[in-house]
């Protein structure tokens, strides 16, 4: 054995990413007790398409991100627009 690894093709990547992703809602299903899943969104939703909630979900995590970063690691070159845009 040499210890040097394989290099995985795309498709190779895509399917292994999609084998433990699988297993990884497999497992957090089993052990979410009695919580809903709100993240990533499940498809069973009647008020929005999941694409719309993702959406927005996904919007609200950039915004905390750029806003624990502004008021963590200074304001140096940032603005607080995103202070502005939460607002709205």
């Amino acid at each position: 054995m040499t210890g040097k690894n394989k290099k995985l093709s795309q498709e190779e990547k895509e399917i292994k990413r999609v084998e433990i992703d699988n297993q990884r809602d497999i497992i957090e299903e089993r052990l979410k007790g009695g919580y809903k899943q709100i993240y990533p969104i499940p498809n069973d939703d009647e008020n929005f398409t999941s694409k719309e909630k993702t959406q927005k979900y996904d919007k609200m995590l950039e915004i905390s991100k750029e806003l624990y970063e502004y008021f963590t690691n200074g304001k140096k070159g940032k603005d607080g627009s995103n202070l502005r845009m939460l607002r709205e």
